[in-house]
């Protein structure tokens, strides 16, 4: 229960973030010029709006990254560390780990990196694209490590010691 509700506030925390940075919920996915003017990648659409297909991209890169990506980053990371944390422990207690690769040591340690690296990777090239797509892949990981998590400590917790 304790890390479905560290759970929850670490998602919150990412949402008081943004907000306490005086962020405009608006612009959190797409610019507010998308919506007003129609914008769209097409070169053809952006020249009869009277820029080039190049200077829309570019004002689009220099929105930045969402303010919602840095602290869910930081909740995944959070997540796949206690995932790690509740697996060693669970095997300490004699819990069976299905996955071959995650049964401690190494290969844990090389998946877990790995595999929280690239999400982070993905989601980096994402949102100079696609803003909303982004902040979702990073919350569909933070969500499904959070399930995760939270399954490995209702294990843990009713494992006789």
């Amino acid at each position: 229960m304790r890390i479905l509700l560290t759970c929850a506030v670490l998602s919150l925390g990412a949402a008081v973030t943004a907000s306490a940075q005086g962020v405009d919920a608006s612009r959190l996915f797409i610019p507010d010029a998308t919506l007003a003017l129609g914008y769209t990648q097409s070169p053809l659409l952006a020249r009869t709006m009277g820029e080039t297909a190049a200077e829309a991209a570019q004002s689009d890169f220099d929105l930045g990254r969402p303010p919602l990506l840095l602290p869910m980053y930081v909740s995944l990371v959070a997540l796949q560390g206690a995932d790690a944390a509740l697996t060693v422990r669970g095997l300490e207690l004699g819990l069976r780990e299905r996955n071959p690769l995650m049964r401690g040591g190494v290969g844990m340690t090389v998946t877990k990196v790995l595999g929280t690296a690239t999400v982070v990777f993905v989601t980096e090239k994402m949102w100079r694209r696609n803003r909303l797509a982004a902040i979702a892949t990073i919350a569909a990981a933070n969500v499904v490590s959070g399930a995760v998590v939270w399954h490995n400590a209702r294990l843990v917790a009713n494992q006789p010691r």
